[in-house]
C-alpha cells in the first residue's frame, strides 16, 4: 500500500508556513542567502536542461531516466492548457536544479523535483519548493502534493513530513 504526503494550502503563505519544522525554515532562509532564482521552463531547451538534471538524479537515486521525449511531450501538449509546468532554479544564470508539477482542481503535485548535486549547499530545492507553495497559495491553490513516498525511503519521508505535510494512502 502506497502514500503521498500532503499539505493543505491557504491564502496566507506565512500561516502555512508557520507548520515547517524549524530545520526546514533555517533552511528555506540559507537558500534565500544563496543568490537563487526560479522560473518557468518557456522553451525546449529548458525542458532539455531539466532533463539532463533529471537524468542524473534518476540514476543517483538508482532509477531509469524517462526519455527526453515524454517531457517534451509534456511540455508542448500539457503545460499550454496549464496541467504542468516545469521549473528551472538558476545560480549566476545556470540552471542547478528544477521540478515538474502537475495541475488539476486547486490541487499542485510535484512530479520530479531534480538537482545537480553539486549545488546542494545552496539549498535550491528548498527555495524551489518554498517559492512554489508562496505562488500558489498567492494564487488560491487548496492543497500541495510531494508525491508518492516509497516505504523505505526514510530521508524523503522526513524531508517531506518537516514541510508540514501529513501522509496519505494511494
Amino acid at each position: 500500500e502506497g502514500f503521498t504526503h500532503v499539505i493543505p494550502l491557504g491564502p496566507d503563505y506565512e500561516r502555512v508556513a508557520e507548520g515547517f519544522a524549524s530545520t526546514t525554515r533555517r533552511l528555506v532562509r540559507q537558500a534565500d542567502e544563496s543568490g537563487l532564482t526560479v522560473r518557468t521552463a518557456e522553451t525546449i531547451e529548458d525542458v532539455e536542461s531539466w532533463h539532463a538534471m533529471a537524468v542524473g538524479t534518476v540514476r543517483r537515486r538508482g532509477g531509469t531516466p524517462k526519455p527526453l521525449s515524454i517531457y517534451r511531450r509534456i511540455f508542448e501538449e500539457m503545460a499550454p492548457a496549464g496541467l504542468a509546468r516545469y521549473h528551472l532554479v538558476l545560480h549566476d544564470g545556470a540552471p542547478v536544479a528544477g521540478s515538474i508539477h502537475l495541475f488539476h482542481q486547486g490541487v499542485a503535485t510535484n512530479w520530479l523535483s531534480v538537482s545537480h548535486e553539486t549545488a546542494w549547499p545552496l539549498r535550491p530545492n528548498n527555495f524551489l519548493i518554498a517559492s512554489l507553495l508562496e505562488t500558489l497559495c498567492a494564487a488560491g491553490y487548496l492543497e500541495y502534493n510531494f508525491g508518492a513516498s516509497p516505504p523505505d525511503a526514510a530521508g524523503l519521508i522526513r524531508y517531506k513530513e518537516n514541510w508540514g505535510a501529513r501522509r496519505r494512502p494511494v
